[in-house]
């Protein structure tokens, strides 16, 4: 996926995008969920008692990786749908690239092919979702 594919998705959702650029929502929910205490899974957030909240609450302590795009993006905690196709598709790439790296590595056990991000976010540990999301900070710059 080119430059210029990810900047035709931004142009689709500027307006739950405050205007913000790729690179920009990517680095800010890159900070956002950097420490492995504030990153969840199971759910878009959590506040601080675990309990499943929307990344916009204002009481959520924890992101999921969708979470935290969806934070970035804006203050709603709302995932452009755009966004999200962008980030799915990139995730194909990463996968796949992720499996050249590393073929004699074990497939997860009991676990269907990938088919998003929240998907990837509840199976992958912190680690492998950070490199994801500077993959995309990358793509995005």
């Amino acid at each position: 996926m080119t430059k210029m594919e990810s900047t035709a998705y931004l142009a689709q959702c500027e307006g739950l995008t405050n205007g913000k650029s790729l690179a920009d929502i990517i680095d800010t929910a890159i900070r956002l969920i950097d420490d492995p205490n504030h990153h969840c899974r199971g759910a878009q957030a959590r506040d601080a008692k675990g309990k499943p909240v929307k990344a916009g609450h204002p009481s959520a302590a924890e992101l999921s990786l969708e979470g935290a795009v969806a934070r970035a993006c804006n203050d709603m905690g709302i995932l452009p749908p755009h966004m999200m196709k962008w980030l799915d598709a990139l995730l194909i790439d990463f996968l796949e690239l992720m499996d050249e790296e590393n073929p004699n590595q074990p497939a997860l056990p009991g676990i269907m092919e990938p088919r998003d991000i929240g998907w990837f976010n509840d199976h992958y540990d912190h680690e492998v979702i950070m490199n994801f999301l500077r993959e995309a900070y990358r793509r995005a710059s």
